[in-house]
């Protein structure tokens, strides 16, 4: 019995006609040479056309690939994260304290703003507004910066920002020797400093100026302004001539500064570090009454916490 043959393969024994046909025909002659090289130019350019085609429709599928992503990528940016993409890679600075509900967006961007907490970073590129709340931060090169309620500014770079309202303090401390000098941008001019503690607020058409430590100075074009301890200058928008008066050191011109000291940890500190450390920080100077008082100060170690205003806690 002959064997079955399953799809596409010969019967054993059976219809052998097409073998006795080729026998039959016999070999072909080749083609001319011209024709088998025309032939064979045809067959790789064919080859060719098919593969550069293939090649182009994986380049196209990458690249509506690549598209995507950077569409996601772009909607990070604007909803998701402000702090990605703006100005430079590294923070400019670190939020320290927070009072109530603070907010950054990324200038320029169009995003919303977002709540900002303790630890948060900064970038160059950054507004931060503040509201009904303060907010303090440290600059990557030293100094700190604390603002005041209903103030917004801007970070430009790594120690220079941009007072746009409202009011702020800073504080040169820690600043490192070959750090860039912190510049701040006001509606009159640029205002440079020398080892101080100031504070600068907008007022109408007019920025004040007070110094607590150092001198300061306010560049209004080709005029140099110089502000020393104890004075508050009004410059006016308009080039007007200034107001000098003389300001206390500590007291009521200064508690919403005093409000956002930075944190000092008492747990094993010395008495005497602390009640130095306050007394700079709030505009006092340290006296003691007596010989045995201060010996004393100096021999105390404090132990514990207290999670209250600085003046309080003292």
């Amino acid at each position: 019995m002959n064997e079955q043959a399953g799809p596409g393969r010969p019967r054993a024994g059976g219809d052998d006609s097409l073998e006795r046909l080729l026998k039959h025909a016999g070999p072909r002659e080749r083609p001319p040479k011209e024709h088998e090289d025309t032939l064979r130019d045809a067959l790789y350019s064919e080859w060719d056309r098919v593969t550069r085609r293939r090649l182009n429709r994986r380049r196209a599928g990458w690249l509506a690939l690549a598209a995507s992503i950077f569409v996601v990528v772009g909607s990070l940016a604007v909803f998701v994260r402000p702090e990605v993409f703006v100005g430079e890679a590294n923070p400019v600075a670190r939020v320290q304290r927070v009072d109530d509900e603070v907010q950054i967006a990324v200038t320029g961007r169009g995003s919303s703003p977002m709540p900002v907490s303790a630890g948060t970073a900064l970038f160059a590129g950054h507004s931060i507004i503040t509201g009904d709340g303060q907010v303090s931060f440290d600059f990557v090169d030293g100094g700190s910066v604390r603002l005041a309620t209903q103030t917004e500014i801007e970070l430009l770079a790594h120690s220079e920002l941009e007072l746009i309202r409202g009011a702020l303090y800073f504080d040169s401390i820690n600043m490192a020797p070959d750090a860039d000098r912190f510049l701040l941008h006001t509606s009159v001019g640029l205002v440079r400093h020398d080892g101080t503690q100031f504070a600068a607020r907008q007022i109408q058409s007019a920025v004040e100026v007070s110094v607590r430590e150092g001198e300061i100075a306010v560049d209004r074009g080709h005029e140099r302004i110089v502000v020393a301890r104890g004075e508050r200058v009004r410059v006016p928008e308009d080039g007007g001539s200034i107001r000098r008066q003389t300001v206390p050191l500590y007291g009521d011109h200064w508690t919403w500064a005093d409000r956002m000291l930075p944190a000092f940890e008492i747990d094993g500190a010395n008495l005497f570090d602390y009640l130095t450390w306050m007394a700079r920080e709030t505009g006092h100077r340290l006296v003691f009454e007596t010989v045995q008082a201060e010996q004393a100060a100096r021999t105390t170690i404090l132990y514990g916490s207290i999670d209250m205003e600085p003046l309080r806690m003292l």
